[in-house]
C-alpha cells in the first residue's frame, strides 16, 4: 500500500498571500472570472461523492486520493493522477489513516458482508481499473459506484482521472506553455500552484531562466501510457483488468500493447480510433451517409436511434423555467439594442483583415508540439475534388473538443447550460433522483459476436445487480461543468490529446483518429498482418465503390515487454453512439475464423455514448458478463 499524497494537506501549508496569488492567476489564466481553482473543482466532486456515499448505507465507501509520480517527460518531472477507489464493506483492506473517505471513517458503519462467519476476505483477484474518456472524470461514474461494489465484492476497483483531466491538478502540455506560465508567476510557491491546480514545475527544469528543452516529444498517447505505468508501479499492482471508455479505450489499448504482462483482461468500451476513416478508401461523406442509412434499415436491431429520420421519442426536451424565459427575453432585447454597434464593429474587423491581412500559425507549425513530425496530416492522401472549405475542415483544422467551448460562457450561463444538457441526455432510465420512470426491465445487452466468451447473466434479469440508490442529475451536471472549464487548453492533457490524435467531426463521428489502432488490435489478438485483406467494416458489410485500397497504418513501437499467453479482449458499445461498433464485430468474426477464439462484442440498449451515465444498470451488467 502507498500513502496517498493528499492535495488538501499540501494546500493547508499555503499562506494568505499564496491564496491571493492563486486568485490573481485564476484571472490571468482565463477562467471566465469564476472561482475555478482546484478547490472549486474538488468541492464539486466532493459534493457528488458525499451524495453517493450517503446512499450506500454501510455497503462500502469511496476513497479519494492523489498519487504523486516521478515521470520521464520532456515537459514536467512530476505528475499527479487523481484516483477514486471503491471499497466494498466485505474486503480486508482499510484505507490509510490520512485518506479522505466518503462516508468519513467516524460515520462509516459497515454492514455484514454475507460471507460465511462474516469474516472479510482479502483481495485475491486482479483489480478493475477504469479509464474514463475525454471531457468527463472519475466521479461521473457515480451512478455505477454502488453497482460496482455489489457486482465485484472481492475486487479492488480504481477509477482514474488521467493526467490533467477531471479533478486532477493540471500540467503544461508543451515546454512553451510551461515557460509562459513561469514567466507569469515567477515567484509562485508550490502550495499556491497546487491551489490553482497546476503541478509545480521548476525553472531549473527548462523554464524561462533555465535551459530550453531539446529532447523530442514522444507520441502523445505514449506520454499517457508512461503516467499510467508509473501509477501502477507506485501501487505495486502486478496484474489488472483494464477498462477504457472512448478516449480511455484508445489509451488502454496503447498501454496493453506496451505492457501486456500487466494486463489480465482488456475491455474497450466504445473506443475511438478503431477503424480508418472512410476517406482512406476514397469514400466521400455523402456515400458513407447513404451506406449507414441503408445498413441501419437492413439491420434495425442495431440501428442508431439518433440517426436522421429515426424516431426522436427517446429524446427528452429540456424543462424551461421562468428564469430561463426571462433570460432569453432579456438577451433578445439586449441583442436588438446592441446589434447596430455589433455590425459596425464586425465591419471594422473585416476591413482591417482585408487591408492588413493576418498571420495565424498553420496547422503544420503547431501540430509538431504534440509529438509528431512537421508536415504530418494523416496516413493517406486527401480526397480529390473537395471544396476548399471541406478540405480545410477535414484535413487542416484541429478537432475542437466540445466540452472546452463552455469556457467562453459566463459562469452562470455555463452552469445552467450544463444542467439543460444533462436533462436532455438520452431516455430517462430511472437512474436519477429526478427520474419519473423505473429502470428498464428485461434485456439490457445484446451479444452480437463472441458469445462463447460471456460470463454470468445474458439478460440482466434474475442474477443482475439489484436496484440501487439514485443519483442527483444536478450534482453530476455541476461536476461536469467545473472540470470542463478548469484552466485553459494548454494545461489540459486530455484536450491536447484529443486535438493531437483525432479528426474534427466528419463521417458522422468524432471517433476517427489519425493513427487508428484497428490493424494493431488484430495483430494483438494474433491475426496475421492484413488477414483476409484487412478490409474495414464499411467495405465488407456492404459494397461501396472506391478507387483503391487504404495504406498501411503507421507503425508505432509497442515496447519490448511481450507475453506468449493470449490476453482476453472484449468490446462494449451502445446502439446510439458516434463510435462505429461494426469494426469490432468484424475483428471478432475474423479472430473466430482464424483461431476459434471468442472476442465478445456487446451492444447496450437505452443509452448514448456516456453509457455509465445513461444506463448504469445495463453498463454494470455488461461488465459482469465480460469479467469472470
Amino acid at each position: 500500500r502507498v500513502r496517498p499524497m493528499m492535495t488538501e494537506k499540501i494546500l493547508a501549508q499555503g499562506t494568505g498571500s499564496d491564496h491571493f496569488e492563486a486568485r490573481i492567476f485564476s484571472v490571468v489564466m482565463g477562467c471566465c472570472g469564476s472561482r475555478l481553482d482546484l478547490e472549486s473543482v474538488r468541492s464539486a466532486e466532493g459534493r457528488l461523492l458525499q451524495h453517493v456515499s450517503e446512499q450506500l448505507k454501510g455497503r462500502g465507501r469511496i476513497v479519494r486520493c492523489d498519487i504523486l509520480l516521478e515521470v520521464d517527460d520532456p515537459v514536467v518531472t512530476h505528475g499527479v493522477i487523481h484516483c477514486l477507489e471503491l471499497l466494498p464493506s466485505g474486503v480486508g483492506i482499510e484505507p490509510e489513516q490520512d485518506a479522505e473517505c466518503f462516508p468519513s471513517k467516524k460515520d462509516y458503519m459497515p454492514v455484514d458482508s454475507g460471507r460465511a462467519g462474516g469474516a472479510p476476505t482479502a483481495f485475491d483477484k486482479a483489480p478493475l481499473v477504469l479509464l474514463p474518456g475525454f471531457g468527463i472524470g472519475a466521479a461521473a461514474f457515480a451512478p455505477c459506484m454502488e453497482r460496482f461494489m455489489l457486482a465485484f465484492p472481492e475486487r479492488r476497483i480504481f477509477i482514474l482521472d488521467w493526467p490533467s483531466s477531471g479533478a486532477a491538478p493540471r500540467m503544461p502540455w508543451t515546454c512553451e506553455a510551461r515557460d509562459r506560465f513561469l514567466e507569469r508567476a515567477p515567484t509562485a510557491s508550490s502550495p499556491s500552484l497546487l491551489h490553482q491546480g497546476v503541478v509545480h514545475v521548476s525553472a531549473s527544469n527548462g523554464g524561462s531562466d533555465g535551459p530550453k528543452q531539446k529532447n523530442p516529444y514522444p507520441l502523445p498517447e505514449k506520454r499517457f501510457v508512461a503516467m499510467i505505468e508509473a501509477w501502477r508501479k507506485q501501487l505495486g499492482i502486478s496484474k489488472m483488468i483494464l477498462l477504457g471508455h472512448s478516449m480511455g479505450g484508445f489509451i488502454s489499448f496503447n498501454y496493453a500493447e506496451c505492457y501486456p504482462q500487466h494486463i489480465e483482461r482488456l475491455i474497450l468500451c466504445s473506443p475511438c480510433g478503431l477503424a480508418m476513416r472512410p476517406d482512406a478508401f476514397g469514400i466521400s461523406e455523402a456515400a458513407f451517409r447513404q451506406w449507414t442509412d441503408v445498413i441501419d434499415d437492413k439491420e434495425p436491431q442495431y440501428a442508431n436511434e439518433f440517426r436522421q429520420g429515426a424516431s426522436r421519442s427517446a429524446v427528452k426536451l429540456p424543462t424551461w423555467t421562468v428564469c430561463d424565459r426571462l433570460w432569453i427575453c432579456a438577451a433578445s432585447v439586449l441583442g436588438l439594442i446592441l446589434s447596430p454597434f455589433v455590425c459596425v464593429a464586425a465591419l471594422c474587423v473585416y476591413l482591417k483583415l482585408r487591408l492588413c491581412g493576418r498571420r495565424t500559425p498553420s496547422y503544420q507549425e503547431t501540430f509538431p508540439h504534440n509529438g509528431l513530425e512537421a508536415g504530418f496530416q494523416c496516413d493517406w492522401d486527401p480526397l480529390p475534388d473537395l471544396s476548399p472549405g471541406d478540405h480545410q475542415r477535414m484535413y487542416v483544422t484541429k478537432a475542437v473538443p466540445p466540452p472546452s467551448r463552455a469556457r467562453a460562457l459566463p459562469g452562470c450561463v455555463g452552469r445552467r447550460g450544463a444542467h439543460l444538457f444533462a436533462e436532455m441526455r438520452f431516455a430517462d432510465n430511472g437512474q436519477w433522483l429526478e427520474s419519473l420512470v423505473d429502470e428498464p426491465a428485461g434485456e439490457t445487452c445484446l451479444v452480437i459476436a463472441g458469445g462463447g466468451g460471456i460470463f454470468g447473466s445474458r439478460t440482466g434479469s434474475n442474477d443482475s445487480v439489484p436496484t440501487c440508490a439514485k443519483v442527483s442529475r444536478q450534482l453530476v451536471a455541476d461536476y461536469s461543468y467545473y472540470i470542463s472549464v478548469f484552466l485553459p487548453s494548454e494545461f489540459n492533457w486530455g484536450e491536447q490529446l484529443f486535438q493531437a490524435i483525432q479528426f474534427t467531426w466528419s463521417y458522422r463521428s468524432y471517433g476517427w483518429c489519425r493513427r487508428p489502432i484497428g490493424k494493431r488490435v488484430e495483430e494483438f489478438l494474433g491475426l496475421p498482418r492484413n488477414f483476409e485483406g484487412g478490409s474495414e467494416y464499411y467495405s465488407v458489410y456492404s459494397p461501396i465503390s472506391h478507387p483503391g485500397s487504404a495504406p498501411d497504418e503507421v507503425t508505432i513501437s509497442s515496447g519490448t515487454n511481450k507475453t506468449d499467453e493470449p490476453i482476453p479482449v472484449a468490446f462494449f458499445y451502445v446502439k446510439s453512439d458516434w463510435m462505429p461498433f461494426r469494426e469490432a464485430k468484424l475483428i471478432s468474426e475474423k479472430v473466430a475464423r482464424h483461431s476459434q477464439r471468442d472476442v465478445p462484442v456487446l451492444l447496450l440498449n437505452h443509452s448514448g455514448h456516456q453509457m455509465f451515465l445513461d444506463n448504469p444498470r445495463g453498463f454494470v451488467d455488461g461488465i459482469r458478463m465480460l469479467v469472470p
